[in-house]
Formats: structure tokens, sequence, C-alpha cells
């Protein structure tokens, strides 16, 4: 189980803005976060990785026949309504629905010159998701998921 002590973070992350597709809401480390029933999948990425999101995705649902007990969630800084769109429809037929959840990485833009501060994303994970999720699955877009 992941350890939620929010106490090591540095002082940028004590307050994030994290919103969905259905909601925008400003959470501090200890507010509500989001829940989910099924597996979670989770990827990072912005607009610039459209195209790897939408062929990773598609290859993750046509191996996994179950593919409905999964919950999708893309996090991202910014992704327009037409990209979105477009990631949908390349989609097989029946597939979840892709929860767009949008993170300020702000906090990370002096991180590193060699990674885009969208790539520290998942180091938020365990303040994103809430307590019930012990267990997610965090895949990168540039992956091709062959079989189960």
């Amino acid at each position: 189980m992941i350890e939620r002590n929010r106490s090591f973070l540095p002082k940028p992350f004590g307050h994030l803005c994290i919103s969905n597709v259905n909601t925008t809401a400003s959470c501090d480390m200890n507010s509500s976060a989001l829940e989910c029933s099924n597996h979670p999948i989770v990827v990072a990425c912005d607009e610039a990785y459209a195209m790897p999101l939408a062929t990773m995705l598609r290859s993750l649902l046509e191996s996994n026949p179950n593919f409905g007990r999964l919950d999708i969630f893309v996090l991202t800084s910014e992704f327009s309504a037409d990209t979105k769109d477009k990631v949908i429809r390349s989609l097989p037929a029946g597939a979840p629905a892709i929860r767009w959840t949008s993170v300020d990485c702000k906090a990370f833009e002096g991180f590193s010159t060699t990674y885009a501060p969208m790539a520290y994303a998942r180091l938020l994970l365990p303040y994103i998701f809430s307590n019930n999720v012990t267990k997610l699955l965090y895949l990168d877009v540039d992956v091709l998921i062959l079989s189960e």
C-alpha cells in the first residue's frame, strides 16, 4: 500500500490543481481525490503525444477482451477538445470512457531539461487518487500491449 505521508513533499506540492472531464477542483493534499471502481490504467502526456497515446490505448483495448472492467485516466496539462475527440474515435467500439484529468505540473518545471514537466506527473499518483485505490497500472505512451 502507498504511504500517503505528505510531510516530505517540497513546498511547491503543498497545493495542486486537479480536474477531470466533469469537474474542476483546486485540491490541497488533504482533500478528496479521484475514485475508480474497476482496474485503473493511468497515462500521463500532453497533446504532442496524442498519436502514441491513441496507439497505446488501442493496443491495450484490443488485447484485453474484458476492457469494460478498466478505468482509463489520462493525466494531462493541455489537450484540445478536437484532439481528445480524435483519440476517442480511434478506440474500438464499446471502449471505456477516458477520464481526462488535468494536472498542473508547474512545480516540476525546474527539475530537468531532459524531460518535459508532464513526465513527472506520475510522481503525483498517490495524491491524485483516493486512499481506496491501492493498485493501478501506469503505462507510458510509447508501449504496445500485445496480450492480456
